[in-house]
């Protein structure tokens, strides 16, 4: 999102900055790096403002950083910058900004008006108050098989993929190799489809299915197993059975992903194939 932003920013002053964990502790550290390639202009800032942010930056003997003129001076500051033309702050990882920082930005924010700047704070965590909130959500199955579809997948690790993804765009293998190399199954825990020829075909009972398992496959599921595999086959999604059976829907995820090759298939349609019922 701040990518797409910072792209589209045609005519407009972008300030981009991403927090840094190892400097969290560290009073106005996030501040400073935010306002370091505009403190040239700290010279028009009121004077009581000037010597607040000077003290706060190292620049001059700190008496004690008033934070009400800190603040104050965060807001003077981009204002000023923004008589230039319109200012765009961009700030990636808020969630390791100081706390000094994290309450100066916050003050300045909650006051801008028509000074012509924009604040945009990206944070894993909720710790802004007062300030719009616009909270990404994951993507949609269909968006995250639309992403897959760039990739070319065994059905097994697809499904493994997506279940695993819970909609995260990152997890997906569009964007990363290691995501692919960490979601490959293991090759000694993955049992081949069994394939029938013509043969038994002949030979199968009428009204089965070649290749579809004996009932006595079932007996190698899990109780769990069973029970989600034959709610999938009713054409239930991962949520609905999740919620039928008070589990998350990524483990339930994970017991379709387990039951799959026990029963020679790579999908939740092929479910649908099968003979599911107990044995009398």
């Amino acid at each position: 999102m701040l990518d797409y932003a910072a792209q589209n920013a045609e005519g407009v002053q972008v300030i981009r900055r991403v927090g840094v964990r190892s400097e969290s502790d560290l009073a106005f550290a996030g501040l400073h790096l935010l306002l370091h390639p505009v403190l040239d202009r700290m010279g028009a800032l009121p004077e009581p403002q000037r010597r607040a942010l000077e003290g706060a930056f190292g620049l001059a003997r700190a008496d004690g950083a008033d934070r009400l003129f800190v603040g104050l001076a965060v807001l003077s500051l981009l204002a000023e910058v923004a008589e230039d033309g319109p200012v765009l702050c961009l700030f990636d990882d808020a969630q390791w900004l100081d706390r000094s920082s994290r309450e100066a930005l916050v003050f300045a924010a909650r006051r801008l008006d028509a000074e012509g700047v924009a604040l945009v704070l990206a944070t894993r965590e909720d710790h802004l108050p007062g300030l719009p909130v616009l909270r990404l959500r994951g993507l949609s199955t269909a968006a995250s098989v639309a992403v897959l579809d760039s990739v070319r997948l065994a059905p097994a690790l697809r499904y493994r993929v997506l279940a695993e993804a819970q909609g995260n765009p990152l997890a997906l293998p569009g964007g990363s190799r290691r995501t692919l190399r960490r979601t490959r199954p293991r090759p000694a825990r993955v049992r081949p489809v069994r394939t029938v020829g013509a043969a038994a075909l002949r030979q199968s009972p009428r009204g089965t299915l070649p290749g579809a398992p004996a009932r006595g496959i079932l007996t190698e599921l899990t109780p769990q197993e069973l029970q989600i595999i034959r709610l999938a086959a009713q054409g239930l999604s991962n949520e609905d059975i999740a919620a039928q059976l008070f589990l998350s829907p990524r483990t339930v995820g994970y017991h379709l992903y387990k039951a799959y090759p026990k029963l020679g298939v790579a999908s939740r349609g092929e479910l649908t194939t099968l003979d599911l019922t107990d044995s009398a």
